[in-house]
């Protein structure tokens, strides 16, 4: 928890104040919030507390959360193999 959930946060909240216009932050999570497995309760709820923190700090952060360099997408989960 301390490592994927807190250092992805400490992340965005330290970056946030030095990205540069048209810069980007992504996250990662996996799949164990959507495809569950035996024993893998605390990778499910670390996965979606990332996903969460994502969308809503989406809305108060600016020039964050792009799906790409060249998209314009932004706060929103994508899986893989989504288009």
């Amino acid at each position: 928890m301390q490592q994927k959930l807190l250092g992805q946060l400490t992340l965005v909240l330290e970056g946030a104040k030095v990205l540069k216009d048209h810069g980007s932050i992504t996250l990662t999570t996996g799949v164990m919030n959507h495809d569950f497995v035996r024993h893998g309760s605390a990778a499910a709820m670390i996965n979606n507390a990332v996903e969460g923190f994502a969308q809503a700090a989406a809305l108060d952060l600016p020039r964050a959360y792009r799906k790409s360099l060249y998209g314009i997408q932004t706060g929103q989960v994508f899986r893989a193999g989504w288009s």
